[in-house]
């Protein structure tokens, strides 16, 4: 009795788009059809078969609201967009609403982030609402999003008019450390952030 060797069939998937066959595999939002295609061997024939259907869903993303306080004591609203699909940006524009009142500009979003400064509210505890609405670039891909916030509002409020260092030159050894003071003014300012940055990481490294 001779030996009868089967070997594995080759087959490849072909995803289609409204009947057209594409490239590559899907990666945007909408429903496509699939097909496997068994090439020919020595030991079966090619044949075609139908495969699932595939659906992907837009994205929803979410949104870090965060607000900060300007030298002249205006607030800045801040909206960040988080959950970005398959490293595709999302644009369009942002609608603030400050206790149910929307605010008439709405910034665009400006890699992923959208930034708007309003005056300073009253004396209080304030709703801050951020609304993202996609622009027809990413209105395929993204849903339309809300994030809401508190804003509380301190009568003892003073804007900073601004800042100094115990230096302006700073000579320093390798592997030496020395110590940064900051002077605020005026010194009861409410904001007193700061935010330590160099911009030579490789070099010389600074820290909180």
């Amino acid at each position: 009795v001779p030996n009868l060797t089967i070997s594995n069939p080759k087959f490849s998937v072909v995803y289609k788009k409204a009947g057209a066959p594409l490239e590559q595999p899907p990666l945007l939002p909408g429903t496509y059809t699939t097909e496997i295609q068994v090439a020919e061997g020595d030991t079966y024939q090619a044949k075609t078969i139908a495969g699932p259907q595939i659906t992907i869903q837009k994205a929803t993303p979410s949104i870090a609201l965060s607000h900060s306080f300007a030298q002249n004591g205006n607030v800045i609203l801040q909206a960040t967009l988080q959950g970005v699909e398959n490293g595709i940006v999302p644009t369009g524009t942002v609608t603030f609403q400050v206790d149910q009142q929307e605010q008439p500009t709405k910034p665009q979003i400006n890699y992923g982030t959208a930034v708007l400064e309003i005056s300073k509210p009253s004396t209080g505890t304030h709703t801050i609402q951020a609304t993202y609405e996609p622009s027809a670039g990413s209105a395929d891909i993204y849903n339309t999003a809300s994030a809401q916030s508190s804003l509380e509002i301190l009568s003892s409020h003073k804007p900073l008019t601004g800042i100094r260092l115990n230096t302006q030159t700073l000579v320093l050894k390798k592997d030496a450390t020395a110590k940064l003071t900051v002077t605020f003014q005026p010194q009861d300012a409410s904001n007193k952030k700061v935010t330590w940055k160099s911009s030579a990481d490789h070099i010389v490294s600074v820290s909180q």
